[in-house]
């Protein structure tokens, strides 16, 4: 599905915080739809932004010249840096591109005399009664590009309904495009808000979630399912951070009856014993669920010793003795509908 938005759509809503704005977002990064936003609105969107924050700086300067002159004791509002927060809002789209499968449509130079000609001959989005030369350009970039690349599945969300809405239709609440449009190309599905698209299309928006979900209601993951999935694909992992954490534990502290060991001895991991695993918790995001829990371990460990002097035939490294230490590993895993383990990690190592 290919979602095609007009400013009007985010205009107050730039950094997309709606309910349904984010999860569209999420939804596109899953590579279930994707968004494709002219440059002219993201121009426009800017051009908005820009002058919202110089509103709201000049509130912030008003009230504290005011407050200053009312309150005995008062501290300024800090006033952010209007650089930075345009600076922000340019990154925001920079990383909607990279993680969440949007892409801009830059301006085509070759519009313009077709702009030129719907202008004088008043054609959609133009009208007799006002210049929408921004919606003409939205208008062919989308156009354009679904008719170049052959696109199908198309959605046009607008809030502009009398620009680009068949008005007769509109009488009887009908929302389509206007008939001057659909000339050029007749792909598209028109919506006039995030929020109607994504309830018109929940069932298929959110199927992959909802499927997970019964999946994984089904699955009764306990301790005991973690234990056994942790167990078939990560002995290996947990043995090497088990030997890693006890490397990094000084002999001493747990052979301190061994003089030998405090003139430099080392420890040796033997035999992992796995116990139990605890404190599960899961957390289904999207079509994926994140796992995490306590793996509870318990490891035979040797203690060498030192010997700095020592009689010919004698050992440099000599046993000192061996102990049991129980350790638990926190860890977290993401879980898909096949019962894949992906992603784990180990997020603490601690010695009881």
């Amino acid at each position: 599905m290919n979602i095609f938005l007009d400013t009007s759509v985010i205009y107050s809503d730039p950094f997309w915080k709606e309910n349904f704005s984010s999860q569209l977002l999420e939804v596109s990064a899953d590579k279930r739809v994707n968004i494709f936003i002219s440059e002219v609105v993201l121009k426009e969107l800017r051009h908005n932004f820009e002058k919202n924050i110089d509103k709201e700086f000049f509130d912030i300067r008003k009230s504290n010249t005011n407050l200053k002159k009312t309150l005995r004791r008062f501290k300024q509002f800090d006033i952010p840096n209007k650089d930075e927060c345009l600076s922000d809002f340019d990154n925001f789209y920079l990383e909607l591109q990279k993680y969440k499968n949007v892409q801009i449509l830059n301006l085509n130079n070759d519009f313009l005399p077709i702009v030129l000609e719907r202008a004088v001959k008043r054609k959609k989005p133009f009208t007799e009664k006002k210049t929408e030369l921004k919606d003409a350009l939205i208008w062919l970039a989308y156009s354009t590009y679904v008719n170049q690349n052959n696109l199908d599945n198309c959605i046009f969300i607008t809030e502009n309904s009398n620009d680009f809405c068949d008005v007769e239709k509109m009488k009887n609440k009908v929302f389509e495009l206007h008939p001057d449009l659909v000339l050029d190309c007749d792909k598209f599905k028109l919506h006039l808000s995030i929020r109607d698209f994504y309830k018109a299309n929940s069932e298929w928006l959110d199927k992959p979630k909802l499927e997970f979900k019964t999946w994984f209601d089904s699955q009764n993951i306990n301790e005991k399912y973690v234990f056994d999935l942790l167990w078939d694909s990560k002995v290996d992992k947990v043995n090497d951070e088990i030997t890693h954490h006890i490397d990094s534990i000084d002999p001493s502290n747990i052979f301190e009856d061994s003089h030998l060991i405090t003139m430099g001895g080392y420890i040796q991991v033997g035999e992992v014993e796995w116990y139990s695993c605890s404190s599960i918790e899961s957390e289904i995001v999207g079509d994926y669920a994140i796992i995490s829990g306590t793996l509870s371990v318990n490891t035979e460990v040797q203690g060498y010793g030192y010997n700095s002097v020592r009689d010919p035939g004698d050992e440099k490294f000599p046993f000192v003795g061996e102990e049991n230490i129980d350790v638990d590993l926190d860890f977290s895993f993401t879980l898909d509908i096949n019962g894949s383990l992906d992603n784990f990690e180990i997020l603490n190592v601690s010695t009881k």
